[in-house]
């Protein structure tokens, strides 16, 4: 009797786990939970008291008809209605979620999200829906989201929701838990496995098992190729401690899942990663604390701007490692965010937002922006006079974080200004506040007007926003695509695909903010569509 070479290398690999695998059948992952961990909810289901809040996300016991409804916040807390799939075909409802990924407008970012994680009531032949959701909420780095919803349905039926499930519980450092679960056992392991993710799975559970055939099993799975070979290094210097230092970290975009848990169990310095791994694995990385200073701060901004941590968080990154931060532009960002938040000195705010433009572009005045928000807020309205562009960065930095009020106050103070100006400004508080007190007048839409004739395109895009609040005159839209969705009342689709449309675009041009705000409006979403149109208008004036 012979075995060819793949199969005595699939022989050795299983042979070597039979101790494992036999505690693996005792039952499902024995980990204990992670403080304040979100819980999966079902719709209809109340919120208790009780139960702890995590970034804004409230939990109970799910007990729902189908897990493919399942939340971790329920509607009231999301704003979202449980029947926001209404009217969608599960296919329809399967491409709008594959269809979200983390775009440039922080608010587009944050409904996505809120979208994902909302408990609501899935389409007809939605089968796989709960998978898309859980895998979407990892393309934004919101790994422990996609673990907990992906973590609602026990079973081993569909090999997408336990590949996204062993993906999240590996970034947020639950190998331990994957190694234990019967997903792992040989009998459940998919027989497509293209990219290598499960037998390399196995080849980490053996690892970390210190079963002494496991470096055999390695050795003849990468020998057949049934390893990829950089994996099959980091998993030998598992076993082989004397190793750890001979091998190379993977480059930073290679980095996976699996990477993330090899590299957190060998100790490794994950220093140069955080700018250019993949976003899903950023989780990993944020929490390791072999992850550098500068690494911890970078991970933190690109999960915030993805909606994934808040921005309260962020800060108190800042703080926590601006003295371990040197004078590049990420400690420069940290070092004024911690000077800021005690500052009184309005001028040095509003030229700090300014420079923060000049230096990095939008992306980083709107963070920067929200950062500081709490304490521009506390400014005196008074000191804005005379203050010329740091005045305007101020207040738009109040716009931007929705405090309508306070921005206002800061505008009336800021002093004579030309029609333009006039326009303009009462033009942005027509958008940002449903409660605006003015009377629209005809001479500013025509200065308006003009401009955009001549090519302004920043009042080109404040004509489209009044237009999409009926404040202006606009142009009749086809009944198609996700304002067509609005109007039937696919609220799901609408959040969806309006994100979709003006993630394609950067700067949003105006066309697409008026059907953005029309479409919103109409699924009565009128707060996310003032604050979203508020953003793209303002984060193009200040590229």
């Amino acid at each position: 009797m012979f075995f060819s070479r793949n199969k005595l290398a699939v022989w050795l690999f299983l042979a070597a786990t039979s101790a494992f695998s036999q505690s693996s059948t005792l039952g499902l992952p024995t980990a204990e939970p992670l403080p304040n961990e979100p819980v999966t909810i079902g719709p209809g289901e109340s919120l208790r008291d009780s139960q702890p809040e995590t970034d804004g996300i409230s939990a109970s016991e799910i007990s729902t008809v189908s897990a493919e409804a399942a939340g971790l916040v329920a509607s009231r807390v999301s704003g979202l209605p449980e029947n926001m799939w209404q009217g969608s075909t599960g296919a329809d409802a399967i491409a709008a979620v594959d269809s979200a990924t983390p775009g440039e407008l922080w608010r587009v970012n944050a409904l996505i999200r809120r979208a994902l994680i909302s408990g609501a009531l899935p389409p007809e032949n939605a089968d796989g829906l709960l998978a898309r959701r859980a895998a979407a909420l990892l393309r934004f780095g919101a790994a422990e989201e996609a673990a907990s919803l992906a973590g609602v349905d026990g079973s081993a039926d569909d090999p997408e929701l336990r590949r996204v499930s062993a993906e999240a519980d590996l970034i947020i450092g639950r190998g331990d838990a994957i190694c234990k679960s019967p997903a792992v056992l040989p009998e459940n392991l998919p027989e497509n496995d293209p990219d290598k993710f499960w037998t390399t799975l196995r080849g980490f559970c053996l690892a970390k098992s210190g079963d002494p055939l496991a470096a055999v099993a390695i050795a003849a799975m990468r020998e057949v190729g049934g390893i990829d070979t950089r994996d099959a290094e980091l998993l030998e210097a598992m076993i082989d401690e004397g190793l750890a230092d001979f091998v190379a970290p993977p480059l930073p975009e290679n980095l996976t899942p699996l990477r993330i848990a090899i590299l957190r169990r060998l100790g490794k310095p994950l220093a140069g990663m955080a700018e250019t791994a993949p976003l899903k694995t950023l989780a990993g990385l944020f929490a390791l604390e072999s992850t550098p200073s500068r690494g911890a701060v970078i991970a933190a901004e690109r999960l915030e701007a993805a909606g994934s941590i808040s921005t309260k968080s962020l800060v108190e990154l800042y703080k926590l490692h601006a003295e371990n931060l040197g004078d590049d532009d990420v400690g420069r960002r940290a070092k004024s965010v911690t000077a800021g938040i005690k500052s009184s000195d309005a001028q040095s705010l509003g030229n700090f937002l300014i420079q923060t433009a000049q230096a990095r572009g939008a992306e980083s005045f709107t963070r920067m922006a929200r950062a500081l928000s709490p304490q521009i807020a506390r400014l005196s309205p008074s000191a804005a006079k005379g203050m010329g562009a740091a005045g305007y960065a101020i207040r738009d930095a109040l716009l931007l974080d929705g405090q309508i009020r306070a921005a206002g106050l800061w505008s009336d103070n800021q002093g004579t200004r030309s029609l333009f100006d006039t326009a303009d400004t009462n033009a942005l508080f027509a958008i940002a506040d449903p409660a605006w007190p003015g009377v629209w007048q005809r001479e500013w839409g025509d200065v308006l007007r003009e401009r955009a004739r001549d090519g302004d395109e920043n009042a080109r895009r404040a004509l489209g926003a009044l237009a999409g609040f009926k404040i202006g005159p606009g142009p009749r839209l086809p009944n198609e695509g996700y304002l067509a969705a609005s109007r039937d009342g696919r609220i799901a689709e609408t959040i969806f695909g309006a994100s979709a449309a003006i993630n394609l675009e950067s700067p949003a041009s105006a066309r697409t903010i008026d059907t953005l705000i029309r479409a919103l409006t109409a699924a009565g979403l009128n707060e996310d569509a003032r604050a979203i149109a508020l953003e793209a208008i303002l984060k193009a004036r200040w590229r």
